[in-house]
């Protein structure tokens, strides 16, 4: 009895967690038929009337506003409203002041941009960065990001320039920029 109840216990063991993985197993999702594919997989009506569960393809609903362009959908997120450029790493610029004191500023930025131009906006991150990173070495050595850097006037100054190099890189798709941090360190 000693040498069987092992065993037994193993294949219980191994049947529960069977009947467990099978349990949990993610259910397999219908296929949606689109409307260019009906004619291949046949009516789609009538298999929309055997499957209610069968979801239709939503049709973009596209016109010409008054000024000629396309419009896109309203209730398409991807097309319409703001979105935000968020980069990875926090920009940190060196500043050397009148008075010799040595610090850096670290600043975490985000571009205002509409959504769709956004999402996108990965595959231009190096060139954003290499041209906020100029304007912030600039903004440096003229000294402008020394101790009154908090000023209300001098955050919309470095806000207007940053904005100006972001639109040499994206163009008018550069709405604003955001800053979402700001740190002084001295070193």
């Amino acid at each position: 009895m000693g040498k069987i109840l092992p065993i037994l216990l193993q294949a219980i063991f191994v049947a529960g967690g069977v009947v467990g993985g099978l349990m949990l197993k993610p259910k397999p999702e219908t296929p949606v038929v689109s409307a260019e594919d009906g004619a291949h997989a046949g009516d789609e009506k009538g298999d929309a009337k055997k499957d209610p569960d069968k979801k239709k393809e939503k049709k973009k609903k596209v016109g010409k506003n008054k000024k000629g362009k396309v419009d896109e959908d309203p209730d398409d997120a991807a097309y319409s409203g703001t979105g935000y450029i968020k980069f990875g790493r926090q920009f940190i610029v060196p500043v050397i002041d009148p008075k010799g004191r040595n610090h850096i500023v670290m600043l975490d930025l985000s571009i205002e941009a509409p959504a769709i131009i956004a999402q996108n906006a990965y595959e231009r991150e190096p060139k954003l960065r290499d041209a906020l990173l100029s304007a912030l070495f600039k903004l440096s050595n003229e000294g402008r990001l020394g101790d009154d850097i908090l000023l209300e006037h001098n955050l919309q100054d470095l806000k207007k320039t940053l904005l100006k190099s972001a639109q040499a890189v994206m163009g008018e798709d550069a709405q604003g920029i955001l800053i979402l941090s700001i740190a002084r360190q001295r070193v």
